[in-house]
C-alpha cells in the first residue's frame, strides 16, 4: 500500500505541538513539516502516528517518505508563532 496522509490534527500550533497523523505508513517513514524533519513520539501503527512539530518548521504541508513511497498532506499545518 502506498504512503498516504488522510488527515492530521491539530491543524495549527507552535513548535513542540504533538500532531496526530492518520493514513498509510510503514516503520521506516520519516515525517516533515515544510521540509523540517519531525520526531515521532508515542505509539505507532500502520494507520496512525504521533509527531512533534519541529522548531525549524514553517507553515505548510506535512510530508511523509519511506519505503512505501512519498505523500503530502492536502491540508496545511499553521505555526501560531511564525
Amino acid at each position: 500500500m502506498s504512503a498516504r496522509i488522510a488527515f492530521f490534527n491539530p491543524t495549527s500550533g507552535s513548535f513542540g505541538t504533538i500532531v496526530t497523523v492518520s493514513g498509510n505508513f510503514v516503520t521506516d517513514d520519516k515525517f516533515y513539516f515544510s521540509g523540517a524533519l519531525a520526531v515521532r513520539t508515542g505509539s505507532y501503527t500502520n494507520s496512525k502516528v504521533y509527531i512533534i512539530a519541529p522548531a525549524s518548521g514553517t507553515t505548510g504541508h506535512i510530508w511523509v517518505t519511506g519505503s512505501n513511497g512519498y505523500a503530502v498532506s492536502s491540508g496545511t499545518f499553521y505555526y501560531n508563532d511564525r
